[in-house]
């Protein structure tokens, strides 16, 4: 839980004060002719108030440039990332029948912001 604790309030500046529902997924994603296999887990949690965020960059790079609340309903194959689109099917239950099965995006193109 610390480590989980750390990682959000560095990423986000949001407090975790609860998880539940801890989840292991995976996805192979292809970019021109390179595969990347993405291991990912997602909890459901419970945030506290969030403290003002101070991104330290090391050689110019960051794992984020922080966070930002989208609507789901927003969300598309086009705007969002192999974690998201599991998370989407997740909440939308379209995984029921493929929960153990690695997702593959073909010709992946990676966002930018």
């Amino acid at each position: 839980m610390d480590t989980l604790k750390r990682e959000v309030i560095e990423e986000t500046g949001y407090s975790v004060t609860n998880y539940t529902k801890v989840r292991c997924y995976d996805a192979f994603v292809k970019q021109n002719d390179k595969t990347v296999h993405h291991v990912f887990v997602l909890y459901d949690m419970e945030v506290g108030q969030r403290k003002e965020l101070h991104l330290e960059l090391e050689n110019e790079e960051n794992d984020s440039l922080g966070c930002s609340w989208v609507d789901l309903h927003d969300l598309t194959k086009d705007n969002a990332s192999p974690v998201i689109l599991q998370l989407l099917q997740e909440i939308k239950n379209e995984f029921a029948d493929s929960v153990l099965n690695a997702s593959s995006y073909e010709n992946w193109i990676v966002k930018e912001k």
